[in-house]
């Protein structure tokens, strides 16, 4: 009878064991995600106190902090007009309704909410704060490089004129709102309580969105330096890091990884003064000789959405177009072939021969302090190497990339450019344009991208006009990433302008 008794014993401590939580699923994985943490147990914690990483030595103020681990908490204090999601969409959030009417926009604010302290909050503190990003030597500066003025027209509206018309002016509407002459009160769904070791953020009772969610309390833990946050949160002194992975970091950093889209753009420039290059076909050819998804995967680990066109693959209105271009070096070949060079008249050693000039030959000009980029740059060459075309790689210390970028000293080069969340790609397509590196004027393509930015293009006929002159290739779209530490785990619909972007919902 003991036996049977100890047997039966063993049996119930073996089922009980596979009802205990199990560790979440690495997003990277193809197993579908929980939405919501494993109820907590004797060992796992009760998930309403959240510990995340501040600089203590920087302000927890929008307009005067500088460290990027304090810009990643203002979300959590200082509501916006609007928030984006992860296609770019967007959702308002003390903005009622938004009108766009050629050169103005026209913001009606939320009626009834009022900032932590009790106040309500006006169209003058939407202004106030919005003469703050226009200010110079603030984070968000440039936001709002293409408002003339801005204005309140009653106690809730708000009309910003702006120098051209952009019908995703509505896109740059995410900067946080203050109050005015109090920058350290917002109206958002966390507020800065205790001090010294004690700081930390709680639940603003007077948030307009009602319950704040599960979370309760937001630890604040000092970390002076960011380069030990990885390490922080595989020890557990803090839950949930983001990373834009500048530097390219390959590991896991917790025990669950989301992806987080970016607007960094990497692209190869084209020197279109180059007589060899001056041709849209040339540089169709080259175009068609990208391996976009294979370049994603491998550059940058899977941590990169492959670009078909000049914009983010996540916004809405690209992902209707449904554009994927393969690598095709067949239609390569005969593009060639209608430039004028043969495959029957290739040097001994494959490559292709400029008449009178010898063996067709490239340099791309790179930073060797990226790797993402060198590794691109290599498969690069790989390939043109394959189809015909010798590909010299000419990489510089960044100081010295960037000169020779400047004196377009080059044929072809890698970079990578931040995007406004409004898809403004015009500081590109220019040669008068900081970023308009080896562009030639297009008085057609200009026209067109003006078109598109006020309304009257769409967005299928402005990517067409693009890829008939294509004065820069797209290659791919970086992702940053959100990390929780072991024993954590939420569905983060995190965004790059808001890390906490659903934390009510955990």
């Amino acid at each position: 009878m003991k036996r049977f008794l100890a047997l039966l014993l063993a049996l119930a401590a073996l089922f009980c064991s596979g009802c205990m939580p199990l560790e979440p699923p690495n997003a990277s994985q193809d197993e579908p995600q929980q939405s919501q943490p494993q109820e907590p147990t004797e060992s796992a914690p009760a998930f309403d106190r959240l510990k995340i990483a501040y600089n203590s030595a920087n302000p927890l103020e929008p307009y005067s902090a500088s460290s990027t681990m304090n810009l990643n908490l203002i979300p959590l204090m200082y509501d916006p007009l609007v928030k984006l999601d992860q296609n770019y969409e967007v959702h308002k959030v003390l903005a009622e309704e938004i009108r766009m009417t050629g050169d103005q926009c026209i913001v009606t604010v939320r009626s009834g909410v009022t900032f932590s302290d009790g106040a309500p909050l006006t169209a003058d503190d939407v202004v106030y704060s919005a003469q703050q990003v226009l200010a110079p030597g603030n984070s968000y500066s440039g936001l709002l490089s293409n408002v003339k003025e801005v204005a309140a027209v009653d106690s809730r509206t708000v009309q910003f004129t702006l120098n051209t018309p952009d019908r995703l002016f509505a896109n740059l509407l995410t900067f946080p709102i203050v109050a005015q002459e109090r920058p350290g009160v917002g109206s958002g769904r966390y507020v800065l309580a205790g001090s010294g070791e004690n700081l930390h953020l709680e639940q603003n009772p007077r948030w307009y969105g009602g319950t704040g969610g599960r979370i309760k309390t937001i630890e604040l833990i000092n970390q002076l330096d960011q380069d030990t946050l990885i390490y922080s949160l595989k020890l557990g002194t803090i839950n949930y890091v983001y990373s834009d992975l500048a530097d390219n970091e390959t590991a896991t950093i917790g025990s669950s990884t989301q992806l987080v889209p970016l607007n960094n753009l990497v692209y190869l420039g084209v020197n279109s003064t180059k007589a060899v290059l001056a041709d849209a076909r040339m540089r169709k050819v080259l175009d068609l000789c990208l391996d976009r998804a294979g370049l994603a995967e491998s550059a940058y680990a899977a941590r990169a959405l492959p670009a078909y066109t000049p914009f983010q693959p996540n916004f809405s209105e690209v992902q209707a177009l449904d554009l994927t271009q393969p690598q095709d070096l067949t239609a390569a070949a005969l593009l060639m072939e209608q430039l004028g060079y043969s495959a029957e008249r290739k040097d001994a050693e494959g490559y292709y021969v400029i008449p009178g000039r010898g063996r067709f030959t490239l340099r791309l000009l790179v930073n060797a302090e990226n790797s993402g980029r060198l590794q691109i740059a290599t498969e690069l060459q790989r390939t043109l190497r394959e189809f015909g075309i010798e590909l010299v790689i000419d990489s510089k210390k960044y100081e010295d990339y960037q000169n020779a970028l400047a004196k377009w000293d080059f044929d072809l080069y890698l970079a990578e450019v931040k995007l406004y969340d409004n898809m403004d790609i015009s500081r590109m397509l220019s040669p008068a344009e900081k970023l308009g590196f080896g562009v030639t004027e297009n008085e057609t393509l200009l026209a067109a991208n003006a078109a598109f930015r006020s309304g009257a293009m769409g967005m299928e006929e402005f990517v067409q006009e693009f890829g008939r002159s294509l004065p820069f290739l797209p290659i791919l779209y970086r992702s940053g990433t959100v990390s929780f530490s072991r024993g954590w785990y939420f569905e983060s619909l995190a965004t790059e302008q808001d890390i906490f972007y659903n934390i009510e919902n955990w």
